[in-house]
């Protein structure tokens, strides 16, 4: 599934890769699997302009699981999308 879903975003049908990835999170027991799928619902969710869902995915991960390498990558694509966030006056 999780394969399934990285084809779905190389092809920039993120829709589809997003349907893929939570069910593999509704689905999946594994830590690895979690971690790995819900990064890449973030990225999804952040190509498809849903900054909120996609700051949940990214906050989610890193409190879940601070000590995994993707939780880095996590981070700075949370500053990322921090950064693009207009500037209120």
């Amino acid at each position: 599934m999780y394969r399934l879903a990285q084809v779905h975003m190389a092809e920039k049908r993120y829709a589809r890769a997003i349907e893929s990835l939570e069910y593999l999170l509704f689905a999946t027991k594994s830590a690895e699997a979690e971690v790995k799928s819900g990064y890449a619902l973030g990225q999804c969710y952040r190509a498809t302009g849903q900054t909120l869902k996609a700051r949940h995915r990214f906050e989610q991960l890193m409190q879940r699981f601070p000590d995994s390498p993707y939780a880095d990558q996590a981070q700075e694509a949370l500053a990322s999308l921090t950064a693009s966030l207009p500037v209120e006056n």
